[in-house]
This record gives C-alpha cells, structure tokens and sequence, in this order.
C-alpha cells in the first residue's frame, strides 16, 4: 500500500529453496522458511540455512526494504563447519581456495557499502591459497547476486563480448574484516614468485587477521605456527626438491602479503654413504642425512643458510663431519651435491690413488628419482584414505641400491596417525656379496583429545650408528602435551578460572545465551 515510488510491505511469504551467492567469495546458500515483513522489513529469527554441501548456519537479523535503491542488511549467521569461501584461481589474485568454518558472521550496511565480518576457526577440508606474487586492489567489489541455475563456472567466468554498460550488477564499497583461527585440518599453501618458482604448503594454527578496505589492498595480520609442511625447493628449474618442514616454524605477517617473515627450517631427507668424504672403508653403508635450509627474515629477500645433519649418527662421526665442512662455501657445494646426486663431493686432495671421484651418475640419480616420483603419485591416487611413496636409489662402488616404500594413513576422523616405511638393499655394483638387507620403521600416534593438544606416541626404527651399541633397533613410547598462551601469567590465570570458581558463570552466561536465542 502506498505510493508507488515508496509503498509499505506487510504480509508473509513461504520461499523453497531460495539460493543466492555471495560473489566476492563465490559461496552459494540456500535456505526454505516462511518469512515476515513487517513496513518494508524482512526479520530473519533462527532460519536455517545451508551452504552447496548441506552443512548449516543458523541466521538471525533484519533485511530493510524501506530504500530500494539500497537495501539495508543486518545479518548475523552462526556456523557449524560452513563453506566460507569457493574460489578458483581466476576469480580473485589476492586469495583462493576453499574454506570451511565454524564461528560467527555478520553481514552490516548497504549493498552498495556493506562490511563482511567473520570470526572463524578453519576446520577439516580448508585449502586456502595464498599467492604472493600478486596483489590487487580491493574495491569496488560486486557482493551479491541471484544464480539463474546454468553452468556455475561458465555463469562466472566474464564474458568478453558482453556490453559491460547494461544489465551489469551493481558494483559495492565492500570492506571484509577475517578473524581466522587456523588449525592443523586446515591446508595453507603460500606460493613465491614465479620466476624463482618454490610453494610452501602447511598445516598448523595461529590467528590471522586479514582485511580488505574498499579502495585499498589486501592486509593480513598475525603468527603462524606450522605443525608439519612440505617447502617444494626450486633453483634454476635444475633443482626441484620436496622439503618437509619442521614443526615450530612460523610465519608472521604485519602488512601486505609479500610483507611475510619467515623463520622456518625445511629437511629434504636421504640416505647415503660418507665415504667420499672420509674415505674409510667404516664408512661405506648409507646411512640417513638431512640437508636443512634455514629460511629467515623477510619473504622477499630472506636469508637462506645451508646445513647437513646426521640424525642418527654418535658424535665422533658428527665431529668428523663439521671438520670436513667447515666453511660456507664447503657447504654449499656439498648441500647441492647431495640434492643433485645423492652424493658427497669427494675432495680429490684426500682421495686414494685410482679412485673414480664422483661414485653416483647423476643422469641414473635424476632419473631414478623422477620415475619414483611418478609411481608414488600414481599410487597414491588409488585411495585417498592411503598415502604411499615410492623410492629407488641406484647402487655404485661405494653404497648398495635401495627400494624404498613409505605407507601413511589417518584413521577414526584423524585422530590415529600411522606412519610405516620399509627400505630393502640389494648389492653394490662391483661386490660379489649376494646378501640384501631389510630395515623399517614405524609409528603410530593417537590424539586423545579431538584438538590433538594430548597426544600418544609409539615407534620403532633402526639404529644406523655404524656400530650399534646394543641392538639394531630403538622403540619407544611418549606422551605430548601442547597449549598456546601469550604470557606465562594468562596461561596460570587461564587454569585458574577453568578449576577454581568460573564454571557458575560460565553456566549462567551460556543460559542467558541460550534465553535470549
């Protein structure tokens, strides 16, 4: 009723399936209520709506019809493990992904100048890309429009022969505000540039903040702890290697993306003999090596140190090792040797006379360890519940061939860890022994709590200490304990309330949230 440039609603409407997209991160919901408008306001009171896979939101709020030139919105949606984000690469430069969620989000203002709040902890199935290479500005933001049901990615994808001055949607001041909690069943993967190729992909927790203001670029604040990852390696597009990253590294960001300091420490791990650096006949079995890159300071411009470790060696073998490389330049060429080939650098100044210098063909070595690669990828697509790898290293004068095969899995909704690896040794080139050995090792995890703070651990592996001490294998049992606090006095203070007198409260807060719902 009314005047037609501004008449007043009132009435009920029953909608099924309603569907709409948020464009700026390509979510698409759906919800079916009968809904109430009263003088041109439509009030939302615990509707349920569901995201493209059926998981829920509950929403709460008004949506003001009083200006349809701008409609008002005053959204508030709590959500149970939400489709957050759907983005492909095309669709947005700053950030990609999919993300899932559980908290709170809150939708303020106009659909031309609308602010996007959420508060969030990631959770299982989030694959969040960060490319750090690029960057645009982010305003003028489409937010919302409704789907006609047609192709999705083909409904997206811009059309180049369309006239862009009609039927365009209208363009928003949107300013999104993220408060994202990160947890280890979330993925983050950070690519570098281009030109030096290299990804970091991780799992593991902090709190980031992360923000785009119309007509300026996209921020991102806070630490990020990384529990396990992989660094992939890249130099000259001749060395390309898969680095796992050691737990406890971080990455912090105050600023752009490309801001990002790192400090972290990534291990490609092997196994090969010491013989081209000693030249002892002791020394001739392969044994495990981890060549350790330190990555520090600023992600553009980081200082990057090399080290070589033996991790299951005694210390007089360490010792020999730090005297025979004991100059950064030594290490640099001895850190690539063993990426490139598997191998120490012999030093022809202490080698024997006759000796072939370089035992391992780097040809064999690179080939050998393409076509491992492509099998662990091939069978690894077999079940996505499996992750299996596959490795063959060539034998030579000095050390034996090996065949190597690693079988990793997570089981009751990953909260049991199993890791196994079985490596078997055949003779060396040019030594008559026929003998082949069998190592393996492996481990079993248990989280007893679902955030994984206390966890079990059980594991056996082999000694590789040239001579053993006792026995061929070490097994052993642990139990973890981990809690993230910002100063020893909130961590105590923090305890305290949870045991002394704060659990009244606490029920009294949670029944008058529960009253005024």
């Amino acid at each position: 009723e009314g005047p037609l440039k501004a008449p007043r609603i009132n009435g009920d409407i029953e909608l099924q399936k309603l569907g709409m997209r948020v464009d700026y991160l390509n979510t698409k919901f759906t919800f079916s209520d009968r809904l109430i408008i009263d003088n041109n306001v439509l009030n939302i009171n615990q509707i349920e709506i569901f995201d493209s896979l059926g998981h829920k939101a509950i929403a709460n709020g008004r949506v003001d019809f009083r200006n349809f030139n701008e409609v008002g919105l005053n959204l508030q949606f709590n959500a149970d493990n939400l489709m957050m984000l759907d983005l492909r690469e095309w669709q947005n430069d700053i950030f990609y992904g999919q993300a899932y969620g559980t908290g709170l989000i809150s939708l303020k203002g106009t659909t031309r100048d609308l602010k996007i709040d959420i508060a969030a902890r990631a959770v299982d199935n989030t694959k969040f890309y960060l490319p750090l290479h690029r960057g645009s500005s982010g305003g003028d933001l489409s937010f919302v429009s409704f789907t006609t049901g047609q192709n999705e990615d083909e409904e997206l994808r811009p059309d180049p022969t369309r006239n862009p001055s009609r039927n365009d949607i209208k363009k928003s001041r949107l300013e999104l505000n993220i408060n994202l909690e990160p947890t280890p069943q979330a993925e983050i993967t950070l690519f570098f540039d281009p030109t030096a190729g290299g990804s970091l992909s991780a799992r593991g927790s902090g709190e980031l903040k992360m923000n785009v203001q119309p007509d300026s670029d996209f921020n991102i604040s806070g630490e990020y702890t990384i529990d396990q990852g992989t660094y992939n390696f890249v130099l000259s597009q001749v060395v390309n290697k898969k680095f796992e990253v050691r737990g406890g590294s971080k990455i912090s960001w105050n600023g752009e993306p490309t801001d990002a300091i790192l400090d972290v420490v990534a291990v490609y791990k092997l196994r090969t003999s010491l013989y081209n650096l000693f030249y002892d006949e002791a020394y001739r079995r392969r044994i495990p090596v981890d060549c350790e890159i330190y990555l520090t300071g600023p992600i553009e411009s980081p200082e990057i140190r090399f080290n070589i470790n033996l991790p299951t060696a005694d210390e007089d073998t360490k010792t020999r090792l730090r005297n025979s490389i004991n100059t950064e330049e030594d290490m640099t060429k001895q850190f690539l040797s063993l990426l490139i080939v598997n191998s120490f650098m012999p030093d022809p100044n202490y080698a024997p006379a006759g000796s072939s210098g370089f035992m391992s063909n780097p040809v064999e070595v690179t080939t050998a360890e393409v076509l491992s690669n492509q099998l662990s990828n091939w069978v690894s697509q077999i079940s996505n519940d499996f992750d299996i790898g596959f490795h063959y290293r060539p034998g030579d004068e000095v050390s034996r061939q090996e065949i190597e095969v690693a079988l990793s899995t997570q089981i009751l909704n990953d909260r049991v860890i199993i890791n196994s690896n079985i490596d078997v040794g055949g003779g060396n080139y040019g030594v008559t022994e026929n003998t082949n050995d069998i190592a393996g090792d492996f481990s079993v995890e248990v989280k007893i709590d679902k955030r994984g703070k206390f966890r079990v651990k059980a594991f056996t592996r082999p000694n590789d200490k040239l001579i053993y001490e006792s026995s061929p294998y070490t097994s052993g049992i642990g139990i973890f304990f981990r809690e993230e606090f910002n100063s020893f006095g909130a961590l105590i203070k923090g305890y305290w309330n949870k045991i002394f007198g704060k659990k009244d409260k606490k029920e009294d807060a949670d029944k008058e949230l529960a009253n005024s719902r």
